[in-house]
């Protein structure tokens, strides 16, 4: 039985004969947001509740967490995979890939890559994940205690090992993703020949240019994010205020110093580029030359030219942010190194 006390009027409320248990559902709102046994404890303390099951029980409970969150896992992903499979007219389809730490920084012991669907007509959705350790709490504490004679022949018999990855945290990404792709015919008779990556390079060129090739005959191309090339675009523009910052510049007799502030690149100013950019290359897909031409026209719109500006471009607001010549000279050289 659970009961609720009000502290206040003294009302109680039982709950007999209830079909989930209690500690099992604390134990697994704890992992959900990324807290273990020992911050489990000290929250309860801190709430005045009784404390919760001993730890060899509360490990217990963490397999059982894991069998069914993974039977969850595999069966919602597979059906994901069944959606994209008959989206598709064939076999071959696109998908999103992505790598994540449990800590930032490339020096974590653990890591996730991540294989997403891509179709017009259906939401993303997970189809496929790899763990990556390059840990095990077990090898490092036998290895410590044993010779290296006894800990080759205990590491034979250590069958449950969470080590899985020989290399840096930097590789997890690619080498998790090289093993989605692997087995992508055997278990959902797909071929990933579309990638859908962030930018980083790193994992598209491993995967793609394995030999023997992942796909016999089929060639795996990558797809830019536009988010991510927004995004990049934004960067490009900081680093140029930062790299401008203590140079000095004369127009019509008056000096500034730096190309940020008033009349120049601001962060306003900034983002409001990044989303002309942004939607600039969404409205033109498939069509390269119409893409370039609306991207030029951004920079000619900086500068007072609204000859080629769409609809984003407002009679109000045609000349409150012409930036100074200076300015959109030294914007040019990072405009054309994006375009071509």
């Amino acid at each position: 039985m659970f009961k609720i006390v009000c502290m206040n009027c003294k009302y109680e409320q039982s709950i007999k004969n209830c079909k989930e248990n209690v500690n099992t559902r604390f134990q697994l709102s704890m992992y959900s947001i990324g807290c273990h046994y020992t911050k489990g404890s000290r929250f309860l303390a801190n709430m005045n509740m009784p404390p919760p099951v001993s730890n060899a029980r509360a490990n217990q409970v963490k397999r059982k967490i894991l069998k069914a969150t993974r039977e969850v896992a595999e069966k919602s992903m597979k059906t994901a995979a069944e959606e994209l499979k008959s989206a598709s007219t064939s076999s071959e389809v696109i998908v999103s890939c992505d790598g994540t730490w449990q800590r930032r920084g490339f020096c974590c012991k653990n890591g996730t890559a991540t294989c997403l669907s891509v179709s017009k007509d259906l939401p993303a959705k997970v189809i496929d994940t790899e763990t990556l350790s390059n840990h095990c709490d077990s090898c490092k504490k036998m290895s410590s205690k044993l010779t290296a004679k006894d800990f080759e022949k205990w590491k034979k018999h250590h069958l449950d090992c969470s080590k899985n990855h020989n290399a840096a945290a930097g590789l997890m990404e690619p080498e998790g993703l090289k093993r989605i792709f692997s087995r992508s015919e055997s278990q959902y008779s797909l071929q990933y020949t579309g990638y859908l990556g962030d930018g980083d390079s790193k994992s598209f060129s491993i995967v793609s240019k394995l030999n023997p090739p992942i796909y016999s005959g089929k060639e795996i191309y990558k797809l830019e994010c536009c988010g991510h090339v927004q995004i990049r675009m934004g960067k490009r523009l900081m680093d140029k205020v930062s790299e401008n910052k203590n140079k000095t510049f004369t127009e019509n007799g008056k000096t500034y110093r730096g190309i940020g502030g008033v009349g120049r690149l601001t962060k306003t100013a900034i983002k409001r580029i990044q989303g002309h950019y942004g939607r600039a290359i969404r409205k033109n897909i498939g069509n390269l030359d119409k893409m370039k031409s609306s991207i030029w026209a951004i920079w000619k719109h900086r500068g007072g030219n609204h000859k080629d500006c769409g609809q984003w471009c407002t009679l109000e607001n045609r000349d409150k942010n012409i930036l100074l010549k200076f300015v959109l000279n030294l914007l040019l050289k990072t405009l054309v190194m994006i375009i071509y």
